[in-house]
């Protein structure tokens, strides 16, 4: 196993904030930016003197505000891409992404034998005693490189073993305090967080039923530790594996791993270990759930103190809830605050038997939990019908400013009942002295303005939101085309026969845009002679070959297309294959994305794929002969969704909560100020799934 940390569980540290991070990211984390809107579409307003004029990215009024989010206003075509389904959003969220197996890509590329990348343990291996020493392979984040180091393993328990590092630096840590960690670990930490999450792969492929941590340094400046799945696997498969149920945690001064039995130390061991059980029971998790799980599983452990990025959520709930930024250095605090928060949510709305059933589902994303949901009779109460993620995160979005407040008692549908909620940013505070305001803003998916409202007239409330919104940060794609979909741990696949028998030479051409993490997450053009037994990667135009995360399979695309730098812009690019080996001979084709556990973009597009040979020609109108497994054939703009909800307080002090109707995305809503209503909060937010694509609203009060 080399350099990828494929389901790396990375734990961050920002000015003294330790928080987990699933995924090394390849690289420095950044702290989290309003985002620029690049694309939205507004309705025109007619001239209204009784309003302020607006400019883009200006707020009219003198109220304090945050900084607003500048638009650029780009209108999409008028009518849909030809080929396109006529609804991209549930063609996207309902197609099943086939899961990153490490064993099956190592026997269809590199020629390993099934029964060399089986796990199999007719007995166990003999226990280590303490005074043993190994070697372990390991990464740095800050170089993206692999080093070995050994260890001595110091302490032991009936399902832990404790190694540190001894050579080439030694690392010193009380005795007895590690001790006092493998205790709490065995006691307390690895029965708990197993009887919610389930079970680790145990004995695993070491057929040792003892958990590995290992103490050590040089990790990199922002890890604080790591779980990396593919220790899980034999060496045949990944050669840098270090065969085991392996978690890091990195030892130097100040970090997670110094201080063995530290309230620090020891939610990190429960939120690695959550990690751990998470790759055995659930083999496709979304990163924000996932991280989500981990800092619950730390609360489940008596940690909840330690988990204090909710208050980096709550100071940016503007932040997508379903997704994970590539580079963050603390960046990535409001994202674990987030999930730690929508897990909460979970257990106090709907129980902890519930809540369980999700954390031990075969997949971990909002798909699969909206089906437990279902599963267990779970509906919306206002309309009787199956519970939607877009109307369950209304819900979430209100029990975030409600906190422990309950409008609707007995229910938990609005409030929290076992924690305390940080008060939320608001986008402004309006008083009577406020309006007219005006303002034209950016959010992004899945992310939340809140306005607080008080006055002593009746105001109107005018909304208007962009109606479209791009699938990718492209404005070259006319038509339809053939999109990898995005997810994590993920190896979609999009494949066809193609016959060459009547040729001695032949090319593919095709358009490409993609933007992958770079370093760790790969696409590539593919053929198989046997009938997709054995594969090989072939050489497409803009491939690279380098490795340094042991990720690429051959000559892969990753990073940005057309760029080099992960901040580069990607661009569309005409790509071509030599298939001359071919000639002769029927083949599969495939185009497959293989993404690790941690960070994913925004994918691989594919259009106008040809073979000119052979008089083939395909740009995507229609699905012609190709398997799709985990693609889909899109266009690049995705209708608009957006939940506009206003909290009101009446006079009486008693809380109600009014949803806007919206045609067109706009609609009006009138409150009563200084009569009958005493203040209102409203709360924006826009809910299209399959994007990370901003979307842009336009927001009257007068």
């Amino acid at each position: 196993m080399n350099n990828n940390r494929n389901a790396w569980i990375a734990i961050i540290i920002g000015l003294m904030l330790i928080c987990a991070c699933f995924g090394l990211v390849g690289a420095g984390l950044t702290w989290l930016a309003v985002r620029t809107v690049t694309s939205a579409e507004f309705r025109d307003f007619p001239p209204d003197v009784d309003s302020p004029p607006i400019e883009d990215g200006k707020i009219t009024t003198n109220a304090p505000v945050v900084s607003p989010t500048p638009i650029q206003v780009i209108r999409p075509a008028s009518r849909p891409a030809t080929g396109a389904p006529d609804d991209p959003i549930e063609a996207i969220t309902a197609a099943v992404l086939p899961r990153e197996d490490l064993a099956e890509l190592a026997i269809r590329f590199k020629g390993v034998s099934p029964k060399e990348a089986e796990v199999s343990c007719p007995t166990l291996a003999p226990e280590y005693q303490i005074g043993a020493t190994r070697t372990f392979t390991l990464t740095n984040s800050d170089t993206d490189e692999l080093f070995q180091i050994e260890a001595r393993l110091e302490q032991k328990g009936d399902h832990v073993y404790m190694w540190v590092q001894s050579a080439p630096t030694r690392v010193r840590l009380n005795q007895d305090k590690l001790r006092r960690a493998v205790e709490i670990f065995d006691r307390q930490i690895y029965p708990r967080t197993r009887a919610f999450f389930g079970s680790e792969d145990t004995p695993g492929v070491d057929c040792d039923p003892r958990v590995h941590v290992l103490h050590a340094i040089g990790l990199g400046r922002t890890v604080g530790g790591y779980f990396s799945s593919p220790d899980g696997y034999p060496r045949v498969v990944r050669s840098d594996s270090n065969e085991g149920q392996i978690f890091v945690m990195h030892a130097a001064r100040g970090y997670n791993g110094s201080d063995p039995a530290s309230e620090t130390y020891l939610s990190t061991l429960a939120h690695e270990f959550q990690h751990m059980i998470s790759f055995n029971q659930t083999h496709t998790p979304d990163l924000w759930l996932e991280e989500g799980a981990a800092q619950f599983a730390e609360r489940l452990n008596g940690y909840g103190d330690a988990v204090t990025t909710v208050y980096d959520f709550a100071s940016a709930p503007e932040t997508q809830l379903n997704t994970w930024q590539e580079d963050s250095a603390g960046g990535n605090s409001a994202h674990y605050g987030a999930g730690y928060l929508f897990w909460s949510y979970l257990y106090d709305r709907f129980g902890e038997e519930i809540l369980r059933k999700f954390a031990r589902s075969p997949e971990r994303s909002a798909r699969a939990l909206m089906q437990v949901l279902a599963d267990n009779g779970v509906v919306n109460p206002d309309t009787g019908q199956p519970l939607t993620f877009e109307a369950l995160f209304a819900d979430f979005v209100i029990a975030n400013y409600m906190s422990r407040e309950a409008i609707e008692p007995g229910t938990n549908r609005y409030n929290y009942a076992t924690i305390r909620v940080p008060p939320m940013a608001t986008r402004a505070d309006l008083n009577a002295g406020d309006y007219p305001f005006a303002v034209r803003e950016g959010l992004a998916q899945f992310g939340t303005h809140y306005y607080e409202l008080a006055g002593n007239k009746p105001v109107t409330i005018e909304f208007t939101g962009s109606t479209v919104v791009p699938l990718l940060p492209t404005e070259e794609a006319d038509g339809a085309f053939w999109w990898s979909n995005r997810a994590d741990a993920s190896n979609s696949r999009l494949t066809r026969e193609v016959d060459l028998t009547g040729v001695t030479s032949a090319t593919l051409t095709y358009r490409a845009w993609y933007r992958l993490e770079k370093n760790y997450d790969y696409a590539y053009v593919t053929a198989s002679e046997d009938g997709g037994l054995t594969w090989k990667v072939l050489s497409p135009t803009s491939c690279t070959t380098d490795n340094p995360q042991n990720a690429n399979l051959g000559c892969g695309y990753t990073g940005p297309s057309g760029g080099t730098e992960k901040t580069d812009a990607p661009r569309w690019l005409n790509e071509r294959v030599r298939l001359d080996e071919f000639a002769g001979k029927k083949i599969l084709l495939r185009f497959e994305m293989v993404t690790d556990a941690a960070i994913n973009r925004e994918g691989l597009a594919i259009d106008d794929i040809g073979i000119p040979e052979i008089g083939f020609h395909d740009n995507a109108s229609a699905d012609s002969g190709w398997q799709a497994e985990g693609w889909v054939r899109v266009g690049n703009w995705l209708p608009q969704r957006w939940q506009v909800q206003v909290i009101v307080t009446g006079r009486d002090g008693k809380r109600r909560l009014q949803r806007m109707a919206l045609t067109d995305n706009a609609g009006t809503l009138t409150l009563d100020l200084g009569g009958s209503v005493r203040s209102a909060v409203l709360a924006i937010s826009p809910t299209t799934q399959g994007t990370t694509e901003p979307a842009g609203y336009e927001l009257r009060i007068r």
